[in-house]
């Protein structure tokens, strides 16, 4: 055995570990996070009053999430990055996919939401006739969605 066949087999083991770190952290779940705690409540609140869109079911993207081929990240419609490397890395992948994958269903419900609620209060100000309707408009939207 040379020299050179030594090295490439000591090193055979860290290259694998740093692959699968490298993996994990590139496939953080940072484009899925909530970015403020207002968002949060926001969506909690959409919650409360019935008025989540569902877009994504959190629930069967966090399954598909368990499912070889990176077909929870397909479903959520999570980056090329993240789909890749679940389908790579299937048997780890099981450790951050699903739970990447119900943090996006439900930040894709959240931004669909937020989307359908900003057009009806646009829709309901544009018929307000005194500024007591539009204040009233504007409470009941302003704990589920942004207002400019």
């Amino acid at each position: 055995m040379t020299i050179s066949e030594r090295t490439v087999r000591a090193r055979s083991p860290l290259l694998g570990i740093a692959m699968i770190l490298a993996a994990i952290g590139s496939t953080g779940c940072s484009s899925a996070r909530w970015h403020t705690q207002t968002e949060r409540d926001q969506y909690d609140a959409q919650a409360k009053a019935g008025l989540v869109v569902w877009e994504k079911k959190p629930g069967l993207a966090t399954g598909l999430g368990f499912v070889p081929f990176g077909i929870g990240a397909a479903y959520t419609d999570n980056n090329v990055i993240q789909g890749t490397t679940q389908f790579l890395f299937w048997p780890v992948s099981i450790i951050w996919g699903p739970v990447s994958n119900w943090q996006k269903a439900k930040r894709l419900n959240y931004e669909a939401t937020v989307m359908k609620l900003t057009q009806e209060r646009k829709q309901k100000l544009s018929g307000a006739r005194t500024d007591a309707e539009r204040k009233a408009i504007d409470d009941y939207y302003r704990p589920m969605i942004p207002l400019q």
